[in-house]
């Protein structure tokens, strides 16, 4: 027997089920790195622990706090404003850092290796480590991760097209 409820319960459920694996797919897909085109970003750094390394010698420590910039894949350009904090410690004793943040910004040409398991990197050369990106969102959306294999920390954000 024709129950309307339970049919219309049916449908209803699998035009929901459809609508959410319709819109989900694309957040989630890999796409490839674009060739042309500027997305924004954001970057935190790792570097909280500025005035912990201070020995209490006078010595000081430096790490870059965060980055705001655009990557421009028709140029292959990262231009970027970097904050960093300086600390300075007290002579002897337990360190009482002094902080003394500061920005600078930066033009840097890249290159473009990958993919490799669905990751790209962005090459700064050798001295300026490198950039991994996963793209998403049907290549909207860059996932960003930093590697200089000679430095502490690390830093990670989001480039927005």
């Amino acid at each position: 027997m024709f129950n309307f409820k339970n049919q219309f319960a049916r449908i209803t459920m699998s035009i929901a089920a459809l609508t959410c694996a319709f819109f989900t797919q694309s957040a989630f897909a890999i796409s490839t790195i674009p060739t042309t085109g500027t997305c924004g970003f954001v970057i935190s750094g790792s570097f909280p622990f500025i005035g912990v390394q201070l020995n209490g010698s006078g010595t000081s420590a430096l790490g870059a706090l965060n980055w705001l910039g655009t990557l421009d894949f028709g140029s292959n350009t990262l231009k970027v404003n970097v904050v960093s904090q300086t600390a300075t410690g007290a002579t002897g004793g337990v360190p009482n850092p002094t902080f003394v943040n500061s920005q600078v910004q930066y033009s840097v040409p890249f290159t473009v290796s990958g993919p490799t398991n669905g990751i790209y990197a962005l090459n700064f050369g050798a001295s300026n480590g490198s950039m991994n990106l996963i793209p998403v969102n049907g290549g909207a959306t860059l996932l960003m991760q930093q590697f200089i294999s000679s430095d502490a920390g690390g830093k990670a954000g989001v480039c927005q097209f």
